[in-house]
């Protein structure tokens, strides 16, 4: 059999090594390509979308109502502790601002996130009268809307009761019955409680705290017409906090 042509073995070679290298080039390329696609995708996650899935899973396994329309079934699991304490604030924060809407858009309720968790705080002078500690009717409303979210949650709840700068002395006969503005501030927060208790709000998670007049709005810092009707009628309110950063039923080591 003739031999080829030196040259012509050289070439095939040359051609044949040629065809391989594309091939591997080719490969890398396509795999950047792919990476570059999947960073892409990740990057326009639509988080919100992304939220509400992750949220849906967890109430599914607290039993409750799911994205798909019903809720999962099962025995008790870890995802029942595996809740971020800022997004229980924040699903609270959220139901309490549905629920108050008509005090919110009048300024009678303001609602804020704090480091204890959720607070709730009753302000004007359309819940308490200067001196008294009864609850009058628009106080029970805005009361009735609140007391379903709090007997839903498994954490400590503080009512903290405040009181105007006027002395007890000085107030109008009938409010001479407390002996101070701590004590009138404490049973304000006391009535409160005791209507949530008369509407299935479990009273071991709540207590009570009086801050008499000592913290007022604004603290220290300079508020126009701290002398008014009005500034004083903000002070007698009073404050719901949901400690979200505590359990409820928690031991005390003494």
């Amino acid at each position: 059999m003739p031999k080829k042509p030196k040259g012509e073995e050289e070439g095939q070679r040359a051609e044949s090594g040629s065809g391989r290298w594309m091939l591997t080039y080719l490969d890398m390329v396509t795999l950047l390509f792919g990476v570059f696609v999947i960073m892409y995708a990740m990057s326009n996650v639509d988080k919100a979308k992304a939220e509400r899935v992750a949220e849906s899973i967890r109430a599914g396994f607290r039993g409750g109502l799911t994205i798909f329309g019903g809720p999962l079934t099962g025995g008790q699991t870890i995802m029942n502790n595996l809740d971020p304490v800022g997004t229980m604030k924040k699903s609270l924060y959220d139901q309490v601002r549905k629920a108050t809407r008509k005090e919110l858009e009048h300024r009678l309720v303001t609602v804020t996130e704090t480091e204890r968790g959720v607070r709730i705080s009753l302000v004007g002078d359309i819940y308490f009268e200067s001196g008294s500690a009864h609850l009058l009717a628009d106080t029970v409303e805005t009361l009735s809307r609140i007391a379903p979210i709090l007997r839903e949650v498994d954490n400590p709840v503080v009512i903290a009761g405040h009181t105007d700068d006027v002395p007890v002395h000085q107030r109008k006969k009938e409010a001479r019955e407390f002996t101070d503005n701590w004590e009138l501030g404490a049973l304000r927060a006391i009535n409160i409680l005791r209507y949530f208790e008369e509407h299935g709000v479990q009273p071991s998670k709540m207590s009570v705290q009086s801050h008499a007049m000592y913290q007022p709005v604004g603290g220290d810092k300079k508020f126009p017409g701290k002398n008014t009707p009005e500034y004083r009628a903000i002070n007698r309110r009073v404050d719901i906090i949901i400690e979200t950063g505590k359990k409820l039923n928690q031991k005390n080591e003494w």
